[in-house]
Order: structure tokens, then C-alpha cells, then sequence
């Protein structure tokens, strides 16, 4: 139960992604951090995420809380800036997803890209909209489906 508090307190300092994206080198080093645990301890994830969200649901501007998650989840795993979108699915409404491009592509990473082996955000937060993020069942799908990012 401890190991679990520890990294649902970690997700908690994660910065969030707000309507500015500037995040300096230590926002995206306890990213990282965070990932690298995470994928470490793969057997608590469900707890950690539920209790999480749970705990999120309760604050003011939620969305702006699981955005933690969003984010870290494109630093866990290893996912194409350009994959057929039948593979797209979104687990959240942020209102400024990207379109498919002409030949049906998207950016699975998105809000992210990666350059240097190191994360960068390509889209500032505009809001979501619906339902609160379903970051487990997208953690589930990314499992089946793509590798851990090795993260340096």
C-alpha cells in the first residue's frame, strides 16, 4: 500500500499540461522519472490509476489533472507520430485533436513529440469535453499494442 501512495503522490507533482506549454528540463526529467516507475511496477498500475482519478474527480478543473496521465502515458510507451487512424483511440475528448492527415494517419503521441530522446509538446491544452479520461483502459490498449519507451 505504500509503494502505491508513493506513486499516486508522484502523479500528483507532475506538472499539468495548462494552456501554456512551457515545460522546462525538470517538468519533463519527474516525466520520466515517473514513467520509468511506472513501468516497473506494472502489477499496481490499476490501483494507482484508479486512486487517481478518483482523487482528481474531487478538484476543480479535473481535466487539467488527468492531463497528467495523458502525457505520461506518450512517455511510457513507444508510440508512432504517424499510425493508421483504424488504430486511433481516443479515451478522452480534448477538444483540439489533431485531424487525420490526407492518407489517414494521426499522431498517436500527440500532444507530444520527441526529438533528442527527449519529450516536447507540440499542442497547448484548449479543454476537453464528455466523459473524464478513461487512462486505463488506454494504458490496457497501449500495453497490447506497443512497446515500453526506453527511456535514458
Amino acid at each position: 500500500m505504500k509503494k502505491e501512495q508513493e506513486l499516486v503522490n508522484a502523479l500528483h507533482n507532475l506538472k499539468a499540461w495548462g494552456s501554456q506549454y512551457e515545460f522546462d528540463e525538470e517538468d519533463w526529467e519527474n516525466y520520466k522519472k515517473t514513467a520509468k516507475i511506472m513501468q516497473k511496477n506494472k502489477s499496481c498500475i490499476v490501483q494507482v490509476f484508479e486512486q487517481f482519478m478518483n482523487e482528481t474527480l474531487l478538484l476543480p478543473f479535473s481535466s487539467e489533472e488527468e492531463s497528467k496521465l495523458f502525457l505520461l502515458l506518450r512517455i511510457i510507451f513507444d508510440l508512432p507520430e504517424l499510425d493508421d487512424v483504424k488504430d486511433f483511440r481516443p479515451f478522452k475528448g480534448w477538444v483540439n485533436w489533431p485531424d487525420y492527415t490526407n492518407e489517414n494517419k494521426v499522431n498517436l503521441s500527440w500532444p507530444l513529440r520527441w526529438k533528442d530522446n527527449k519529450p516536447q509538446l507540440i499542442a497547448n491544452y484548449e479543454g476537453s469535453k464528455g466523459l473524464p479520461y478513461q487512462a486505463l483502459d488506454e494504458y490496457n490498449y497501449f500495453l497490447g499494442k506497443y512497446p515500453f519507451r526506453k527511456i535514458e
